[in-house]
This record gives C-alpha cells, structure tokens and sequence, in this order.
C-alpha cells in the first residue's frame, strides 16, 4: 500500500512537468494526455523498482519518450483507408516504343558485319 500511496504522491506532484514534456513532444494536447497516461501504466508497473533506485524522473522521462518513438512508429505503418483508391499512373508504353524505333533505325544504318562487338571489342567482320 506504501508503494501505491508513493505512487499516487509522486504523480500528483509531477503531473503537470510530464505534461507540458509530453506537449513538447507531441505538439497536440490530446496526444499528450495519452501519452502521459501510457506511460505511468508502464512506470505504474515496475514503481517499486524505480523509486528504489532515488529519483524516478529520470527513468519516467526516458520511459516517455520511447513510448512517444514507439507510438510514432506505429502510426507511420498505419494505412490511410480514404473514400476512393488512389489514382495509380498507368505506365506509357509511348517512351518504349520510340526507344526501339529510335534503335532499330540506327542499326538499320549500319553496313552488314561493320563495328565491334559491344561485349569485347573485336571486329565482327
């Protein structure tokens, strides 16, 4: 019970400076009350351990900001479902086909059996 009571002392004292870290890192006021719920759950978890080692800020300021980078993550793989399916660009198939006439008009130039061999180099003649 000691433990839960120092627990309950320590959030009511630090509230607020956990809040305005979390806004820092958040940028939006209810992103940051999660944020700052989230992360006292997990402190929650292991309090005894933490408020053995001295002061526990910071390891609840480092727990936060992992949390933050493992929220950002997260959010970053979500897929965006919109109304319709984005438009796809269908591949022009004009750019190849004046490449190749480009090429085999070049070749066409070309004397039977004249130039090299583009892999080595010797005369194909």
């Amino acid at each position: 019970m000691a433990t839960q009571d120092s627990f309950h002392a320590y959030v009511s004292g630090r509230l607020a400076a956990l809040s305005r870290l979390a806004y820092l890192l958040c940028g939006d006021r209810h992103a940051a009350e999660d944020l700052v719920q989230v992360t006292l759950i997990k402190v929650a978890r292991h309090w005894e351990r933490v408020s053995a080692g001295g002061d526990p800020d910071p390891y609840v300021r480092r727990t936060m900001v992992s949390q933050h980078v493992s929220l950002w993550r997260r959010r970053r793989r979500l897929v965006r479902l919109t109304e319709r399916p984005p438009e796809r660009p269908v591949p022009d198939a004009a750019d190849t086909v004046t490449t190749a006439l480009a090429v085999q008009a070049a070749l066409a130039k070309l004397a039977p059996g004249s130039g090299r061999c583009w892999c080595c180099g010797t005369s194909r003649t």
